[in-house]
């Protein structure tokens, strides 16, 4: 089976293949999402209070929050990989709804992580809009591909991100805050996986 993003490389390594000859430009992408979930997070008001450990927890989002790569799934998540070793689990608190699913886009997020929440509910976790952009065409293109496609479809995603992700994330973030107004928000980004 091929190696999508160098996962297998990255656990034996501590870095994923194909980095010597993969394009300096694929950074970009990473990044851009970054920003642009932050630029939308910005619409969103997040509380500045602790919340208490007791109150409900949304875990949503793609693969990012459901821990795919951790290798130990729920055996309930099924497609979605949700892995009890994600960082949803480390965050010491109880977990009420763990709805993140791997390879999530923000449509998903909206048709089938938006059910409602518990009243009671104080914390919301998500990351959002790595798939909206082609983050794991965008990787395959560059590890596998000639550095003049991989530019390309970097390209792409950036002017995908820059034009279209801030207004699909800003539609998710104000779903979230219709249904847990009184709850922090913590939008959580992507590591880079690429030196310049």
């Amino acid at each position: 089976r091929p190696e999508v993003c160098g996962v297998d490389a990255w656990r034996r390594t501590g870095k994923p293949a194909g980095v010597a000859g993969v394009s300096s430009t694929i950074w970009r992408v990473l990044l851009a999402v970054a920003v642009g979930a932050a630029v939308a997070v910005a619409v969103v008001p997040i509380a500045s209070r602790t919340t208490a450990a007791s109150a409900a927890y949304v875990a949503l989002g793609d693969s990012y929050s459901s821990g795919v790569g951790a290798e130990r799934y729920s055996s309930s998540s099924g497609a979605c990989l949700r892995s009890p070793q994600s960082y949803v689990h480390q965050l010491g608190r109880r977990v009420s709804s763990f709805r993140a699913c791997g390879g999530a886009t923000t449509d998903d997020v909206l048709r089938r992580q938006l059910k409602a929440f518990p009243r009671d509910t104080r914390l919301v976790t998500i990351t959002a809009g790595g798939n909206d952009a082609g983050f794991a065409d965008v990787l395959r293109t560059c590890l596998y591909g000639a550095s003049a496609d991989c530019d390309r479809r970097v390209g792409r995603a950036e002017q995908f991100v820059r034009a279209a992700l801030p207004r699909r994330l800003r539609r998710v973030y104000e779903a979230i805050r219709e249904r847990a107004p009184r709850a922090t928000v913590v939008v959580a980004g992507y590591p880079r996986l690429f030196a310049r």
